[in-house]
């Protein structure tokens, strides 16, 4: 499992983040280099960059390194627009080294900066860096639900005394969703967190009320006994189990990981039920949206694998919303009330779940 820090950063770190900078050039060299003037590949060979000795030395900016299991992976830089006051929070700067990159790492890092500063904020690019308007939409829809708007900024609009000659941008804005827990995993109204013995009563009250809603599809924990070897199951190497829970502390519905296999499959399988309560609400999706950063950031999987019956149609929906592909049908797959039933295989690879 990786850890992902977000270091704060002073002047000590000057060198370090002027480094990295030269490779942040380099990589916008890629959108910007054939279609912008003083983008030119420098006679020397050698990429320089802006001088962000100014992020380092506080007032209201705000810089921080991003490490990963302790091995430097890029920088990020909050500020505030001169020219924008209503703006609480702008991203000044955000960078990730080649290696992390499409690992899903810089979803992670800026939904936590987002959480960090609450308030209106702000994210640009140059209308030729489409990949970083690309990266910041869709990040921006997944951690608003859509409710931002885009504003295309002149260079005379951004004009300022430090930056005489700045290039146009696209911006786009929102405002962070009101925090509803303390919890890293929440998002919005949702809490994900690992089942333990205290959860007994609260689970089975949901998966005793939600039986005959579960079935056929599913065989929930049902009594104390099932209830314990579930608990068991989840404390093995190869399985992890997720509940989520509202914020008026109700169970939602399960997310189970099984069969974890790491080495050069990196890959698992994904099951899931969700209470009759909250059914047909959105949520699980929501859930799911939690559970998929924690499969592919937290527990380094490639692929996910969901087996799911033909006829159940909300699950099939579930997984097809959020980005899985049906790869294929298994006749008589899987054993369930003392039948076996067909199911249809949908998986989603780690390349898949960044581009949508």
């Amino acid at each position: 499992m990786k850890r992902t820090e977000l270091i704060k950063a002073t002047l000590a770190d000057y060198e370090v983040v002027q480094n990295m900078a030269r490779f942040y050039a380099y990589d916008m060299s890629r959108d910007c280099g054939q279609q912008l003037e003083g983008w030119e590949f420098p006679k020397n060979g050698l990429y320089e960059c802006n001088d962000f000795k100014k992020y380092l030395e506080g007032n209201s900016n705000h810089a921080f390194l991003i490490k990963i299991d302790d091995e430097l992976a890029g920088f990020l830089f909050v500020n505030k627009l001169e020219v924008m006051p209503e703006v609480d929070w702008n991203i000044g700067e955000f960078f990730i080294v080649a290696k992390f990159q499409r690992s899903g790492i810089g979803r992670t890092i800026a939904k936590r900066i987002f959480d960090q500063f609450p308030g209106e904020w702000s994210v640009g690019a140059i209308p030729q860096n489409t990949r970083a308007l690309n990266f910041w939409r869709k990040i921006i829809v997944e951690y608003t639900h859509g409710k931002f708007h885009e504003v295309e900024k002149t260079s005379e609009q951004l004009k300022t005394a430090e930056h005489p000659d700045p290039y146009p941008m696209i911006l786009l804005r929102f405002r962070t969703p009101q925090p509803t827990s303390g919890n890293r995993h929440a998002t919005h109204k949702l809490i994900l967190r690992e089942p333990t013995l205290q959860d007994e009563t609260a689970f089975l009250a949901m998966t005793q009320q939600s039986q005959d809603f579960h079935h056929p599809w599913v065989k929930a924990p049902l009594t104390h006994s099932e209830f314990i070897e579930y608990i068991q199951r989840c404390q093995q190497p190869n399985q992890k189990s997720f509940l989520v829970y509202s914020p008026e502390n109700v169970i939602v519905g399960v997310f189970n990981i099984s069969e974890i296999v790491f080495g050069c499959f990196q890959s698992a399988y994904l099951g899931f039920y969700v209470s009759k309560d909250y059914a047909g609400k959105g949520l699980m999706s929501d859930g799911l949206n939690l559970l998929l950063n924690k499969a592919f950031i937290d527990l380094s999987l490639h692929r996910l694998e969901a087996n799911i019956q033909p006829t159940n149609s909300s699950s099939i929906w579930l997984v097809q919303r959020n980005g899985f592909r049906k790869e294929g049908f298994s006749p008589r797959y899987l054993k369930i009330d003392n039948e076996w039933r067909d199911h249809e295989r949908w998986a989603l690879t780690i390349e898949d779940w960044n581009e949508k």
